[in-house]
């Protein structure tokens, strides 16, 4: 069984929303989850590159699924414009055994 982190793809959307309705669910949000695949591919993807997000992609014999994600973005602070990594979202949704 290997982990690998990275970079999340467009192909990923979909694993990618389950995981944050799952966090949802958890978090007891579930109600006013709104994130929709579209929304994740034109804040992730598109030029805005609005968010980031980076994947925990478990192998579990011939196939991989997503474990975990880590949401990012960059915040431009207005008394330095210097720019801060923030993390949004840290969610790990399965043991890896």
């Amino acid at each position: 069984m290997t982990t690998h982190i990275r970079d999340t793809t467009p192909d990923d959307i979909p694993e990618l929303l389950e995981l944050m309705r799952k966090l949802a669910v958890l978090e007891d949000y579930i109600d006013a989850f709104a994130v929709t695949e579209d929304a994740l591919l034109a804040s992730g993807f598109s030029q805005s590159h609005a968010l980031h997000a980076i994947v925990a992609d478990h192998l579990y014999g011939e196939n991989s699924r997503l474990v975990g994600v880590a949401v990012t973005y960059v915040l431009l602070w207005t008394y330095s414009l210097r720019p801060r990594l923030v993390l949004t979202c840290l969610f790990f949704a399965a043991r890896l055994s």
